[in-house]
């Protein structure tokens, strides 16, 4: 969770003079994206935090981009 922590709050600091009042930081349900930790350090940024629903890869864009590249490692 420390390495993850760190990873969110340098993620947040090269995104801070982007994100605008109501930004939303979408994640999966995995267990250490829930953490409170986490969660607490998004939205003390001003940021809204949204899980995606269970098992629903097709609403999470970065499938889209692995399937490409699936794709194309097959050819």
């Amino acid at each position: 969770t420390a390495r993850f922590f760190a990873f969110i709050d340098g993620l947040l600091d090269q995104m801070q003079p982007y994100p605008a009042p109501n930004s939303v930081i979408v994640m999966d349900n995995a267990r250490i994206h829930k953490a409170p930790e986490i969660v607490e350090l998004i939205e003390s940024r001003g940021m809204r935090v949204e899980f995606l629903p269970t098992y629903s890869p097709d609403f999470n864009p970065i499938e889209q981009a692995f399937s490409v590249i699936k794709a194309y490692v097959k050819r």
